[in-house]
This record gives structure tokens, sequence and C-alpha cells, in this order.
């Protein structure tokens, strides 16, 4: 009985090589992917304000929060 450990010894290292190659691909690629969406959120307006009483985030339309039902003070003027 022989022990081909050469054989053995030669695929642990091509895995481990195509492993090495494949990891820096994906890490690549999410660099990728986070600076396209980093460039559209900049891009995009604002749908949301701070209301001015209870400062929880609310829709840009809305005339009155729905965390504290105040009425907003912008929406009357404008009305």
């Amino acid at each position: 009985v022989t022990l081909a450990y050469g054989k053995f010894l030669t695929a642990v290292i091509n895995f481990l090589m195509m492993a090495f190659v494949l990891f820096l691909i994906v890490k690549a690629f999410n660099r990728g992917g986070f600076l396209i969406k980093k460039e559209e959120e900049v891009e995009e307006e604002a749908t949301t304000k701070v209301c001015p009483y209870c400062k929880s985030e609310i829709d840009i339309e809305a005339s009155r929060c729905p965390m504290c039902t105040s009425q907003l003070e912008e929406k009357m003027a404008e009305q």
C-alpha cells in the first residue's frame, strides 16, 4: 500500500489558491457595489423631515405628525 501524499498536497494547494482568488473577486465586486450605492443615495431627494415638536422622522408632505399629532406650520402657510 502506497500513500499518494503528493497528489493530496497538490489538491490542497490548488484548492487554497482557487479559494483565495474567488475571495479577491468577491471582495472586489462588493467594494464596487458599495461605491455605486453611495453615489445613488447622494443624488436622491429628501423624502422625510423632522417634526419640530417631537423630533421624529416623518414624510416630507405630512401636514400632521403621526407621532405627536401636532399640525406642522409649513403646510399651514402653504394652504
